[in-house]
């Protein structure tokens, strides 16, 4: 308030002349001084301001003005001692620039025992960098309880400022670091840490090596250490440490170079080689390497089998190189291994070489199919063309042929390299009648034939063409014929298609017997063995639900071809027929193929479409005989 202020003035102005003019140095003498103290920057030191007077006649009331540098401090409160406290007094203080002037009074003649007058708190200015700063006491004055004035005498202190460290040194044990091998690194402070430590900051650039972004020097320690790393580079890489600390840096260089290459392993492919061919090999480094080149070394645990070179050499930059494994000759399978060595590394590799292998015998035709084998005239079917091994490099051609004009096929057809069978179309021309033809595919001298029927757009037209004859099946038919209908002569006839004879008469040579001759019987288990018989001729009836061309097969066994005759003594002579079939409306023979010595059992197989009847007529032996037709689709 500033009223008290000038109340205070007026106190001060008053008792400095009582002091200083009414009173003069009538009593003993009185001692200021001021305590020392430590701090850093930025901190607050509490000083005491002792008063000591070794007569009796003790102060009262005393005056004095602390000096101290601006520099340094960058304030200061004054507060009453305890000892002034306890003679109920109190401090009354001016500041100004670098000073305070303080006066300990009361409105009472109580003395100031010795001690602590008051306590002076100095804060210390952060940006000094004095290491100690002196605390002076000027001006001072006492007077006794009388009012007597006392002599005075002082002693100033000193705040001694305690500067934080700063960086004093930044390397590392090692100037070059590679992925298997980093390094340590130390910082140096040019005193020790204080309390908290000291917190420097590191930084790594470019960021080829790892470091911790800080290190943390303990308080008391002056200096402190860190791991570096690192990181994955292809050529030497130079990188700048940096410790930072109270906006000061230090550097440090490092070189950060690719792991140095080691052998990480050989192969070889294949791994089975044959006799007097030759095989690749591979080293592999585990990094690139380096300007040079890395020469490895080569050994084999055979080389009259599998021989190597001495050595081969990975190019700079590359991690890997190749190289020939030659082979000889061998009557059974060998294994060698193949060692490769760098800087103290080794590495094998197995391979076998086996005897030569015999050439593959050559490609030859294995077949030649038509699907369907009955294609209406304006519309195509497919050929399909087989090997007996896969196609030679650049394929197999084949030459491609019909017998009829109104079947149409490609020259030639190609089978793919590796492959065994191709398609080819087969376009069906026009025809009046169902035309029977034949396809023939031609490679390398070897022949195989496919027969087809081109029918006509019109109904009413028969046609016959022949496909095989089959002397395996035998009586065997289930598997192989009759999924569309069948007839078994003496046992049953069944499914869509009929057979119907004309002329002839049925006999039974056996109703049951194991004979593969004999015919499976459609009806109940077992075989059956049975004709359709005349002297001369006769003839079956063919009929089907519809115009489409069906495959009939025809069975004939000269059952008893092997019995002797009781009259002559001797084997019957063997049948001999000739079996047509016949445009069953205009009586036109569609074809004719001839059977003998039959004994065994024989099919004869055509493709037929239209109304045809079959006739069977005896040429040598004791009749014309058929045991069963078949009829697929």
């Amino acid at each position: 308030m500033p009223g008290k202020r000038f109340t205070q003035s007026l106190i001060l102005r008053f008792v400095s002349l009582q002091l200083a003019v009414l009173i003069p140095c009538l009593g003993q003498g009185v001692t200021l001084g001021i305590s020392s103290g430590s701090g850093n920057p930025g901190a607050t030191v509490t000083l005491d301001l002792t008063a000591n007077d070794a007569s009796s006649d003790l102060p009262a009331l005393i005056e004095w003005t602390v000096g101290y540098s601006t520099a340094d401090i960058s304030s200061a409160v004054v507060t009453a001692g305890t000892d002034a406290v306890a003679a109920g007094k109190s401090v009354t203080c001016n500041s100004g620039a670098g000073s305070v002037t303080c006066l300990v009074w009361a409105q009472n003649s109580t003395t100031i025992a010795n001690g602590v007058l008051a306590t002076l708190a100095l804060t210390i200015s952060s940006s000094t960098t004095g290491s100690s700063s002196a605390v002076q006491i000027t001006g001072s004055s006492a007077s006794d309880a009388s009012g007597t004035a006392l002599s005075t005498s002082v002693s100033g202190g000193t705040v001694s400022i305690i500067q934080p460290p700063g960086l004093n040194g930044f390397s590392c044990n090692a100037v070059s670091i590679t992925p298997s091998a980093g390094t340590a690194c130390t910082v140096d402070l040019t005193t020790a840490a204080l309390s908290g430590g000291a917190t420097i900051a590191i930084g790594v650039s470019p960021a080829d090596a790892s470091a911790p972004s800080s290190l943390t020097i303990p308080q008391g320690s002056s200096s402190g250490a860190f791991n570096v790393t690192a990181g994955s580079v292809t050529t030497p890489t130079p990188v700048t440490m940096t410790a930072s600390y109270l906006g000061v840096n230090e550097t440090f260089g490092l070189t950060v170079d690719p792991p140095a290459a080691a052998l990480t392993g050989v192969s070889v492919s294949p791994a089975t080689i044959v006799s007097g061919q030759t095989g690749t090999g591979t080293v592999a480094l585990s990094a690139a390497a380096g300007s040079g080149g890395v020469v490895v070394s080569l050994a084999s645990s055979n080389a009259t089998v599998a021989s190597v070179p001495a050595s081969v050499t990975v190019a700079a930059g590359a991690t890997s190189a190749t190289f020939t494994v030659s082979t000889t000759t061998v009557a059974a399978a060998t294994p060698v291994t193949l060692t490769a060595s760098y800087s103290g590394g080794n590495a094998t590799a197995s391979v076998t070489v086996n005897p030569p292998v015999a050439p593959p015998p050559p490609v030859s035709l294995a077949g030649l199919s038509v699907s369907p084998n009955a294609i209406l005239s304006g519309y195509s079917g497919t050929g399909v063309i087989t090997l007996s091994a896969p196609a030679p490099s650049g394929g197999q051609v084949v030459s491609l042929a019909s017998s009829i004009p109104a079947a149409v096929v490609p020259p030639t057809v190609t089978v793919p390299q590796g492959v065994t069978s191709a398609t080819f179309p087969v376009s069906a021309g026009s025809v009046a009648a169902p035309t029977c033809g034949v396809l023939t595919a031609t490679s390398s001298s070897m022949e195989e034939t496919a027969r087809v029927i081109i029918e006509a757009q019109s109904l009413g037209s028969s046609a016959a063409c022949f496909q095989a004859t089959d002397t395996i099946t035998q009586g065997n038919w289930q598997s192989v014929y009759g999924n569309y209908g069948y007839t078994v002569i003496g046992n049953a006839t069944g499914g869509m298609g009929s057979a119907t004879p004309a002329g002839g008469r049925t006999w039974i040579w056996t109703s049951s017997t194991t004979d593969p001759r004999a015919l499976e019987q459609a009806s109940g288990t077992g075989r059956i063995a049975a004709m359709w018989y005349a002297f001369s001729e006769f003839f079956v009836n063919l009929a089907f639900p519809a115009q489409a061309t069906h495959q009939v097969a025809i069975y004939f066994v000269d059952w008893n071809q092997s019995i002797v005759d009781p009259n002559s003594g001797s084997a019957q002579t063997p049948r001999t027929e000739a079996v047509s079939l016949l445009d069953a409306n205009t009586g036109a023979v569609l074809d004719t193929r001839t059977v003998s010595n039959f004994g065994n059992g024989v099919y004869l197989i055509w493709n037929v479409s239209g109304n045809v009847k079959v006739q069977i007529r005896r040429i040598g032996g004791n009749g014309s005989v058929v045991s069963g037709i078949f009829f697929s689709k």
